[in-house]
């Protein structure tokens, strides 16, 4: 299951440059999530997560792994960058390969298909509360942290860290805060959650099209009672939330 999320878009962050602010704006994290949503694999596991809710032992272990490999891969491409900057400092382009530069994401996957597959597996996780699924999420938000405060202090340039901030570290506000409250069971208002609506698969690979695509039910019936996903969520918001769930950041 959810063996790679790069297969079913070619990812268009490979080209152009990124003039964005270092902190991603909410807007932002959006893109995440619909490229999760419009992902029919993504759905399905869901799906067959409702039916057979005894397969979360696996979605967690998988997960586990998932995160140990993902960080890996993290600080080896941001080592690769930081190389290439060194020999090439006035470079002000900054992307990844996608599924349609010749990788092969089953053998080789990308940066950006990684960080899809532990947020996939992450909301899919947080589908049933408990301090094993808390534990995952917690695990998440630390790399997060930790990936946001070392490129803020670092020496880069603005456009490298804000896309790595944006497009390859799991700082993203939305799933980050959907997985907490989720998983730890934790009440929160009903303008809290933002209905989802869930795109056909291979509508479009490009999050700038969304908007003028006809929005058509998916095949899933039972997706979108178990996929609520938090609103966008400023930074303030979103540090008020982990505050309150009383998680505490670790060194």
């Amino acid at each position: 299951m959810l063996a790679s999320l790069d297969l079913y878009v070619a990812l268009p962050f490979g080209s152009g440059g990124v003039t964005l602010d270092v902190l991603p704006p909410p807007e932002l994290d959006r893109y995440a999530v619909h490229m999760m949503l419009s992902n029919s694999r993504f759905l399905k596991v869901v799906q067959q997560l409702h039916e057979a809710p005894e397969r979360m032992d696996h979605i967690r272990k998988t997960l586990a792994a998932e995160l140990d490999e993902y960080e890996k891969s993290y600080l080896k491409t941001l080592k690769i960058y930081r190389e290439s900057l060194r020999k090439h400092p006035r470079s002000s382009s900054w992307g990844f390969p996608g599924a349609d530069n010749g990788c092969d994401p089953l053998k080789n996957p990308t940066l950006p298909g990684q960080r899809l597959q532990v947020f996939s597996l992450l909301l899919a996780c947080s589908m049933s509360p408990d301090k094993e699924a808390a534990a995952l999420c917690e695990k998440a938000i630390d790399i997060a942290f930790k990936q946001r405060k070392h490129l803020l202090e670092s020496d880069v340039p603005l456009g490298l860290k804000s896309t790595f901030l944006s497009r390859a570290s799991l700082f993203n506000r939305r799933i980050l805060a959907t997985c907490l409250v989720k998983s730890k069971g934790i009440d929160v208002d009903e303008d809290f959650w933002k209905a989802q609506l869930i795109r056909r698969y291979g509508a479009s690979a490009y999050p700038g099209l969304w908007s003028s695509i006809r929005i058509v039910d998916a095949e899933y019936p039972d997706v979108k009672s178990h996929l609520k996903i938090a609103r966008e969520l400023n930074d303030h918001e979103f540090l008020k939330l982990l505050h309150e769930s009383g998680y505490q950041q670790k060194n």
